[in-house]
């Protein structure tokens, strides 16, 4: 065989080769890009109940001829403001159960003013670290036990420490509390 037909083989089975493995690169790619926006719209639907049920509470508590009766069961839902302080402890605490970084500040330009039901709210936001999986389950978990609390927006991302897959989510939203 020529030098030259040699080279054309080698060229091509150099070219094959990279071809496969561009092709199962993408493939993977694609498998985590499915398995993100399936996160994410998880995520979305959430946020989206957490809204409804925030939305709810402040309806009810607008309308105070009917809440009134209720009162004393709002204002155990709605922890008082001196309690919100401890909430960044127990949110570290839940999380570091759930293998979850935590990030938590209130953002204390976001704090509105007592309404005529005593009701107010302070911003905050958080960062939460860990597999996409175990951040689902600490969220569960917030959303089962702190129901003065509204996401209002987080956002994703995701990259590779130490040969591991990293979520990191941005959150932030409001917490309620009454004097």
């Amino acid at each position: 065989m020529s030098d030259f037909k040699k080279h054309i083989i080698r060229s091509g089975v150099s070219t094959g080769i990279v071809i496969v493995l561009l092709a199962v690169f993408l493939l993977l790619f694609r498998a985590n890009i499915n398995h993100e926006s399936q996160v994410i719209q998880e995520l979305a639907q959430r946020r989206n109940s957490y809204t409804q049920a925030s939305q709810g509470l402040a309806l009810l508590i607008k309308d105070w001829d009917v809440a009134k009766q209720y009162s004393t069961q709002v204002q155990a839902l709605v922890p008082k403001k001196d309690d919100i302080v401890l909430l960044s402890k127990e949110l570290q605490t839940r999380a570091l159960k759930d293998n979850v970084s935590i990030a938590f500040s209130f953002n204390a330009a976001g704090e509105t003013t007592p309404q005529q039901n005593g009701i107010a709210s302070i911003g905050f936001s958080a960062t939460l670290e860990g597999n996409a999986k175990d951040i689902l389950l600490f969220l569960q978990e917030i959303e089962r036990s702190y129901y003065a609390l509204q996401i209002q927006s987080f956002d994703l991302t995701t990259g590779i420490t130490n040969n591991a897959a990293v979520s990191r989510f941005f959150v932030s939203g409001k917490v309620f509390f009454h004097d």
